[in-house]
């Protein structure tokens, strides 16, 4: 009983600490830069308790997350950026071929990024937690679509 004490006391003090960085980014404007802190913020909390970190957990299963997410958005960037070549002008078939080349290794660097950060979520999370990870990233992603949506009809 006494452990179940501790982590109920490491948890709520992990959330009120989350707690705390939402509501300080929503007393500020909603800028995009502080709707993006907003967004992160509440996403922590979400996945958090939908996989249910424990204070242990938590650092190293953000830590990884971060990092994959920061490298995913760079990989994201550079599709961005060719996809773009394709409508900015006319190419040869030789370019785009080049270029559909490029879309195809940059998909495959994506897979494997994605292949080694659910290898590397063996060592922090359990098997149900990490079914419960699919579960709110899929979940997350309505949510945060629903809230874009209502930030949009709010401009």
């Amino acid at each position: 009983m006494k452990d179940n004490n501790v982590y109920m006391k490491k948890y709520l003090i992990l959330a009120i600490v989350v707690i705390g960085f939402v509501m300080q980014s929503n007393a500020q404007n909603n800028t995009k830069k502080q709707l993006k802190s907003q967004i992160d913020s509440e996403k922590a909390t979400f996945f958090t308790e939908q996989i249910g970190l424990t204070p242990n957990q938590a650092p190293k299963f953000w830590t990884l997350y971060n990092k994959f997410y920061a490298e995913e958005q760079v990989l994201r960037h550079n599709e961005e950026i060719l996809i773009k070549e394709i409508n900015d002008k006319a190419l040869s078939d030789t370019q785009y071929e080049q270029i559909l080349s490029k879309i195809k290794d940059n998909e495959a660097q994506q897979r494997k990024l994605q292949d080694q950060f659910h290898h590397a979520l063996d060592n922090v999370l359990s098997k149900r937690q990490k079914i419960l990870y699919y579960k709110a990233t899929k979940e997350y992603r309505a949510v945060l679509l629903q809230k874009l949506k209502k930030y949009r009809n709010k401009k």
